[in-house]
């Protein structure tokens, strides 16, 4: 084989959050830069590496998974046990080959990481290079088989928006269930934005289960919270002018917030001190992890020092 690489924007959910785990629930989805690189090399045998600031780990085969080798064992066994019928017909013979997967991009200088979705970037970069190192162009099939190997590693849970926002790349309106879709939207309408860190690490994993807890509770509340969100990013993915945008989005908040009281799972971010009452802030997914500004300036100079403007990606991985 000859190396190649490529590289894997971030994800942001807007809005959505807890309806995206529902069949036909609805997300407002931003891919965005920085990227995540892999980079593979021949080898006799198959190696993941892993490297991010401060940290690494390697995984060979025979030795107890990591999160990456078991995105990569569940996409190993689809991609060598479904036929190729437009070539061979027959299962593609993958040759090993050594895997590093750099996420520093997506690491804060002091070590935290930033809210950009690393493990579902982490494994559409293995499923687009294991497709190449089986003879197929990536094609939406395997973006269904990433989704279905993130979950697979995160303990069978996961909406997948995550996943879909990195492989289609730009802005766009993600539908849950078993098998997602995705309906591009165009980012050129979209305010300029700045996200900026909440008080409090947020795991998936852990607020999905809030979120069950929550439909056993009173699924009543449950379904009338999931309508209220899909009306608002109908509103928020079909805007046009910043000022349509930024109605929706301050609709979304307010969702957001009472899903947080519902569920016990904060949705209050602070603002950061001396920004314009003029803006609007929400969090982002579950709980208060990271928070969104918008609409926020351009001007160089003009950005507060706990914000961080974000670049859009208006593609999805990339070979390199």
């Amino acid at each position: 084989m000859t190396p190649f690489s490529l590289t894997v924007p971030g994800n942001l959910l807007l809005a959505g959050e807890y309806s995206v785990l529902e069949d036909g629930g609805l997300g407002a989805c931003l891919a965005v830069e920085p990227r995540l690189i892999v980079r593979v090399t021949p080898s006799d045998s198959w190696e993941l590496v892993g490297r991010w600031p401060g940290g690494g780990d390697t995984w060979k085969p025979g030795k107890p998974p990591t999160f990456a080798a078991v995105v990569f064992q569940t996409l190993h066994r689809q991609f060598s046990s479904t036929e190729d019928s437009s070539r061979t017909g027959k299962p593609p013979s993958l040759a090993p080959a050594h895997i590093v997967i750099d996420s520093s991009a997506f690491y804060s200088l002091d070590g935290r990481k930033r809210g950009f979705g690393s493990s579902a970037a982490l494994t559409v970069g293995l499923t687009a290079a294991l497709a190449r190192l089986a003879g197929q162009d990536p094609a939406p099939k395997h973006a269904q088989w990433a989704v279905e190997a993130h979950r697979t590693a995160q303990g069978g849970v996961g909406s997948g928006y995550d996943i879909f926002t990195s492989w289609f790349g730009g802005w766009g309106q993600f539908t849950g269930g078993a098998f997602p879709q995705w309906l591009a939207k165009n980012p050129a309408s979209l305010p300029a934005m700045a996200v900026f860190s909440g008080p409090q690490k947020v795991s998936t994993v852990s607020s999905i289960h809030q979120y069950n807890a929550g439909k056993l509770l009173d699924p009543g509340q449950v379904q009338r919270l999931r309508t209220q969100s899909d009306e608002a990013v109908q509103r928020l993915t079909a805007s046009h002018r910043v000022e349509a945008f930024l109605e929706a989005f301050a609709q979304c908040r307010q969702v957001g917030l009472v899903w947080g009281t519902f569920l016990d799972c904060s949705a209050e971010v602070p603002r950061p001190q001396g920004i314009d009452s003029s803006i609007v802030t929400k969090a982002l997914g579950a709980g208060n992890e990271l928070g969104l500004a918008v609409p926020f300036s351009r001007r160089a100079g003009s950005l507060h020092p706990e914000l961080s403007l974000v670049r859009v990606s208006p593609e999805g991985f990339r070979w390199d």
